[in-house]
């Protein structure tokens, strides 16, 4: 963002608006809860988005999401939707590709384009939306481990100081008892 000040930003979900807001950072919001990624929702945006780079309104487009990269480990990551490159798609060729043959579009190349670009972007955003939603329930899934082992941790921390507590109060009884017991016997 700071190599790019014109940048726009376009925000999904309510922690990152409110990060962006803290910081009185403009953002577009999409008013979408992250908590139910799905199709309509990846369609929506991806859209509006297609629509502001066929315009000129955008020169390129990225999505940053979490990635779960194993169960303890979350990252953020960034890639680029829009222009397409060819490091999108990394191709290696094969023995059986060294002939090179021709292909025909029909109606054209541009038509195809059209309808697959659109649908690219919806599917890898649906993808991240997901992998962002998985991300999150992961995080969830291990504070609340984490407090379940510190609550447990606790519950056995009480139960020890209770019981020695109680210990020292029959300690006490009876020293009381055998101490009266005594005095009343002399």
């Amino acid at each position: 963002m700071a190599k790019t000040p014109d940048c726009r930003i376009f925000v999904v979900g309510q922690v990152g608006l409110s990060w962006f807001r803290e910081r009185k950072i403009p953002v577009q919001e999409f008013p979408f809860s992250t908590q139910n990624p799905n199709m309509h929702r990846a369609r929506e945006i991806g859209t509006f988005l297609t629509q502001e780079y066929r315009l000129g309104r955008l020169d390129a487009l990225y999505a940053v999401y979490t990635e779960m990269v194993t169960s303890m480990t979350l990252e953020a990551r960034m890639v680029q939707l829009l222009p397409l490159s060819r490091d999108t798609f990394p191709w290696k060729p094969d023995d059986q590709s060294r002939y090179v043959q021709s292909m025909t579009y029909v109606p054209s190349e541009t038509a195809v384009l059209t309808t697959l670009v659109p649908r690219y972007v919806n599917g890898m955003l649906f993808s991240l939306l997901v992998e962002s939603f998985c991300s999150e329930q992961q995080a969830r899934m291990t504070a609340m481990d984490n407090s379940t082992k510190n609550a447990a941790d606790l519950i056995r921390q009480l139960n020890l100081q209770y019981n020695r507590a109680r210990q020292a109060a029959i300690t006490q009884e009876i020293t009381e008892v055998v101490g009266g017991a005594q005095a009343s016997s002399q």
